[in-house]
């Protein structure tokens, strides 16, 4: 049965999309529908509430996303591999959040993540080994893209003469 409230959130090239269930406004469970039109809906972890947002999905079919983690009272980053294999990980340790934003076809995801130090942006590549990095004169940065070579888009907030001013990144996957 397809529930109702199902939000998209990424879609790749074949047509794949990502993105989670919906019930009263609240978030539930990620889900990948596949281009011929099957849906899988997925929990990330076990337990009441995982709230799993899958936002991005590679052309081999592995999904990045986020979910909250009730133990921890954490939010925690993922990927589900096409399989079904789930795997979770932080962009820093004992974070207060990790977001994963995207995923390119090598299985390299980028996002954001924070602690009491403040926030920082991430990339995991494909073997599981992270790089932080913060973008100079931000004091909040969103990766929000990552393409096959590595390279990274995103935007921050700069203070300025008492005022926001909003800036678009690059970073150079090389």
């Amino acid at each position: 049965m397809i529930p109702q409230g199902l939000v998209a959130t990424g879609i790749n090239a074949r047509g794949d999309i990502s993105g989670h269930t919906s019930s009263h406004f609240v978030t539930e469970n990620g889900l990948v529908r596949g281009r011929n039109g099957d849906i899988t809906i997925f929990d990330v972890a076990n337990g009441p509430g995982p709230r799993a947002h899958s936002v991005s999905v590679k052309n081999g079919g592995d999904v990045a996303g986020y979910y909250y983690d009730t133990q921890l009272r954490a939010i925690r980053g993922f990927v589900r591999g096409h399989g079904g294999n789930i795997t979770i990980f932080d962009g820093i340790p004992n974070p207060s959040y990790t977001t994963s934003a995207s995923i390119n076809d090598l299985g390299d995801v980028t996002g954001d993540c924070g602690d009491a130090a403040g926030p920082h942006n991430f990339l995991r590549d494909h073997q599981g080994n992270v790089t932080v990095f913060d973008v100079p004169n931000a004091f909040v940065a969103r990766s929000i893209s990552i393409n096959n070579r590595g390279d990274i888009a995103g935007y921050f907030y700069e203070l300025r003469n008492g005022g926001i001013v909003t800036h678009g990144f690059v970073r150079s996957g090389h």
